[in-house]
């Protein structure tokens, strides 16, 4: 029996018996409830171009993140140099004949 206070009868509290962990693990799977999931058959999944529902700003934002990883992965500090002495290297399409 439950007293008003919360407490059961005999001075045992059934929260006592679960660990940190448990209540770690029901509090993420509590938070992805929330997470939206959508199934598609094999061979049936929309396509990755995000150009219909995103504006360039946000491609942009989107990849920089991973652009940071990448170089932290590389063990190389990011490139700080000016625009103009970028290196990079222009190649041309033969023209089709």
């Amino acid at each position: 029996m439950v007293g008003a206070g919360g407490e059961v009868e005999g001075g045992y509290n059934p929260d006592m018996g679960e660990s940190i962990e448990d209540r770690e693990r029901k509090a993420r799977a509590a938070a992805r409830r929330s997470w939206p999931i959508r199934v598609y058959r094999l061979g049936e999944e929309p396509n990755d171009d995000l150009s219909a529902t995103t504006t360039l700003t946000e491609r942009l934002e989107m990849m920089w993140p991973l652009a940071v990883d990448a170089w932290a992965s590389s063990g190389q500090p990011i490139p700080d140099y000016p625009r103009e002495k970028t290196p990079i290297r222009v190649i041309r399409r033969r023209a089709e004949r």
